[in-house]
């Protein structure tokens, strides 16, 4: 697996330009957006994103983006099965390739990788997380994934060797509280930036305004969901890398290790001195770019080896078994969930049972009591919808009986979900040849009944532009309808690949 940082400019525009890219947030098969991105750059070419405004012929002058609203797609997810909502977006294809386009252009993508040399020189302040490129058949994801386990939880054991303590540190809602001006300072120096802020031909200068563009205009937030906002979040994240250490270097602090995953920190150190001091300077330097840590989930450990590995792992590891009866495999998974919810055990679990479950052949006996604990588990957890729809499939095909009203039961339940869009997406992708007693409502679900259903706001693009974009469906009907009617472990685990 490579860095992208290691990705000349045209492989980098290729990577942030994939489907995969564009939209971290898991969707069945058939939704590809290359095709409406690769029109739009083609439409493009060489002319800047203003070229396209359409004009407001009232005023005499071109509309603006961001004298819209809804001009990305937002996406509401849940993080914890109650009240944290985590807004995911698809950015309007003619702003994110706009920006792709800027940032790997020759110039601007040598400054930005030259910079990044100097933001992450110091060995005792580790970047763990910039966006990976699979080099084989898997997933782009797995790569990250597995750079976390390598680089991060088996590195955080290994430091146990030579550290007694480790802190754990965690940036609130570090996406939408990132200044997006704070990101021309992470280029160029906050001593060039500052005085040159009106000058458009500077590069941190143009990525914020695309950020205006999208967001009414604001100046705070970037949206989450690509692989180039966390890209770009790491460039901010990554110069509060490099003010941290300037700030521990100036006050004699030498005896530390820092390990960064995205906004989570790792901090091993030998004394409770150092370990207060660096937190003092880690929440002054963020403070400084508008964002704040998170005192709830602080954590000071001297069990590096215990805190390095996550609690939902160690307990799997110690209560996981596949040999007993379904039911209680599922209780099993249930518990997990009431511990650990939302966790990546979770949705192992989940995958493996559904794997056991597609060999079955005859009808549970329990088979409602299978689809209780499931939905059950579904309405708190909505990191699993993908895995729980299949399963929820599955358990219908099985029922010979009564299947209307084993339907009629999940359905009624998961309906009552708030901010239910992504299990919709999943449910319509269950329901392909067999429709569900279910009206959808998310706008990605209508975009499968009827592919030109609009989804961002173009109004502000000239006719040919907004044409271009409203009549490239986002959905592969040739794959739509190649769709099996089990979903594949593929289709919900890319570890299957």
């Amino acid at each position: 697996m490579k860095n992208i940082i290691e990705l000349n400019n045209k492989d980098a525009k290729a990577f942030f330009l994939k489907s995969s890219s564009y939209c971290k947030l898991e969707l069945p098969q058939y939704y590809k957006f290359e095709n409406v991105l690769k029109g739009v750059g083609k439409k493009m070419g060489k002319n800047s994103l203003p070229h396209f405004f359409a004009t407001n012929r009232t005023k005499s002058k071109s509309f603006r983006p961001q004298d819209f609203d809804e001009v990305n797609y937002m996406f509401l997810n849940n993080k914890d099965g109650k009240y944290a909502w985590r807004p995911f977006q698809l950015i309007h294809p003619a702003i994110y390739v706009s920006l792709v386009k800027t940032i790997t252009q020759k110039s601007n993508w040598d400054l930005i990788v030259n910079r990044f040399a100097m933001l992450h020189s110091n060995p005792k302040i580790r970047c763990l997380s910039m966006p990976m490129l699979s080099e084989d058949r898997r997933h782009d994801q797995v790569s990250s994934i597995l750079n976390w386990w390598e680089n991060v939880e088996q590195k955080s054991i290994e430091l146990a060797l030579e550290y007694s303590q480790v802190v754990h540190l965690d940036v609130t809602d570090c996406y939408s509280t990132i200044y997006t001006h704070s990101i021309s300072w992470a280029l160029h120096t906050k001593a060039v930036a500052k005085p040159n802020e009106n000058k458009k031909s500077l590069l941190g200068n143009i990525v914020h305004e695309h950020f205006q563009w999208m967001s009414n205009g604001k100046a705070n937030g970037i949206p989450q969901g690509s692989a180039l906002m966390d890209f770009i979040a790491e460039i901010v994240l990554g110069y509060a890398d490099e003010q941290l250490g300037q700030f521990l270097d100036a006050n004699g602090i030498t005896d530390y290790q820092i390990l960064r995953y995205r906004d989570d920190y790792r901090i091993f150190t030998n004394s409770n001195k150092e370990s207060d001091a660096i937190i003092k300077f880690v929440s002054e330097c963020l403070a400084e770019l508008g964002m704040r840590l998170n005192a709830q989930k602080t954590v000071i450990s001297n069990d590096v080896i215990r805190t390095s590995i996550k609690e939902d792992k160690f307990f799997w590891l110690l209560h996981k078994n596949y040999s007993i009866q379904l039911d209680k495999q599922l209780l099993i998974i249930y518990n997990l969930s009431e511990k650990y919810p939302n966790s990546g055990s979770l949705v192992k679990a989940l995958n493996a049972f559904y794997r056991r479950l597609l060999k079955v052949v005859k009808t549970p006996k329990n088979i409602n009591c299978l689809a209780s604990i499931t939905v059950e588990i579904v309405s708190k957890n909505p990191r699993v919808y993908p895995v729980a729809s299949a399963i929820l499939g599955q358990l219908l095909t099985l029922q010979n009986d009564d299947q209307d009203k084993l339907e009629h039961s999940i359905m009624s339940k998961l309906s009552s979900l708030q901010n239910n869009g992504h299990l919709q997406v999943w449910l319509q992708r269950m329901s392909l040849k067999k429709p569900l007693q279910m009206v959808y409502s998310e706008p990605l679900c209508k975009v499968v009944e009827n592919p030109f259903s609009k989804i961002w706001e173009s109004s502000w693009l000239n006719a040919e532009m907004k044409q271009l974009i409203e009549k490239n469906p986002i959905v592969d009907l040739e794959a739509l309808g190649k769709m099996d009617e089990t979903i594949s472990p593929k289709e919900i685990n890319m570890f299957e690949y």
